[in-house]
């Protein structure tokens, strides 16, 4: 059975296959500095994608150490511990950076980005959306997407957003919500994920999320 084409007004069909051809000087050529961000206390701030996020207290947070940790295991390279971490990583870059990791109470919010390179013929937000929504769908635990991609303002930028269920369709186990936007040659993807039973957004960091200083 074909799937029905999830449509969007100002881009067309999700499901449409892109070309797998990448333009690399137009996204690669912003990477030169790799960021992943600083938690000091309950604030989150990334100078490379101007981000920033003040967590409420209650909330489990991924240290700077644990998400330096992440990415070093990423970078496949011999690195002593004892020498400047940040500095392997702006040498190496890895593709997949995680920014920031918060839960409570069950939900949870995963703030990651990834090179545009990553997804082949992605020229935007809504490109790197379809591919990731493709993937999911490719998953062993069932998914089922509520409704077509729209936008949203997350802190004054335009994000493509898209919600699903997780599990069967009578049995779901979790609300997920994917949130994406194209930035200095990464795809920022913020994924949303509370238990299917709640009846509320138990979170609420979208809200605190903020890019005072960013410009297209």
């Amino acid at each position: 059975m074909s799937r029905e084409p999830v449509y969007f007004s100002e881009y067309g069909v999700c499901e449409r296959p892109r070309s797998n051809k990448h333009n690399v000087k137009e996204h690669d050529a912003y990477v030169t500095v790799v960021d992943i961000g600083e938690l000091s206390g309950r604030r989150y701030d990334n100078a490379y994608f101007q981000l920033h996020l003040t967590v409420p207290d209650g909330y489990t947070v991924l240290s700077d150490e644990d998400r330096m940790a992440l990415m070093l295991a990423k970078t496949e390279v011999n690195v002593d511990l004892t020498g400047s971490k940040k500095r392997v990583l702006n040498e190496f870059a890895p593709d997949f950076l995680t920014l920031l990791h918060a839960e409570y109470k069950g939900a949870s919010l995963l703030l990651v980005a990834q090179k545009m390179s990553h997804f082949p013929g992605a020229t935007n937000g809504f490109d790197v959306l379809c591919q990731l929504k493709r993937t999911a769908r490719e998953e062993k635990t069932p998914v089922r997407f509520i409704n077509a991609p729209y936008e949203q303002q997350v802190g004054g930028q335009r994000f493509f957003v898209n919600d699903l269920w997780v599990g069967k369709r009578l049995q779901p186990i979790a609300q997920k919500k994917y949130y994406v936007r194209a930035v200095k040659g990464y795809a920022l993807v913020f994924t949303y994920t509370q238990p299917a039973t709640a009846e509320n957004d138990l979170l609420g960091l979208i809200e605190q999320i903020e890019f005072p200083e960013f410009k297209s």
